[in-house]
């Protein structure tokens, strides 16, 4: 489980990087092609897009917090789970120290 929501995580950071480079692209091309209209267009089609690129990553950053906290959750239900057999072990060995006991 560990090892596929690492690499879910993993993806999550590349996908980020990606959409990171591809926005940084789009303001770059964007300045290109609005050069003639004037500094105006130019500056509020930046901040748009500025706008845009930050929600994007703070949406990326949610996906990413989410995922961390399913696999806390999912380790802490492990650690549950292991929890309850060392418990049940642990009843089970005083049971038999008890007949023991008794049997002597």
């Amino acid at each position: 489980i560990n090892l596929k929501e690492s690499k879910m995580e993993t993806q999550v950071l590349v996908d980020k990087e990606k959409a990171i480079r591809q926005e940084r692209n789009q303001i770059s091309l964007s300045r290109k092609r609005t050069a003639g209209y004037g500094r105006e267009l130019v500056e509020a089609t930046e901040s748009v897009m500025r706008q845009k690129m930050e929600t994007d990553r703070i949406e990326t950053d949610l996906r990413q917090k989410e995922t961390e906290l399913h696999c806390l959750k999912k380790l802490l239900q492990g650690k549950e789970e292991h929890n309850q057999t060392l418990k049940a072990l642990i009843e089970c060995k005083e049971r038999e120290i008890k007949e023991l006991q008794e049997k002597r």
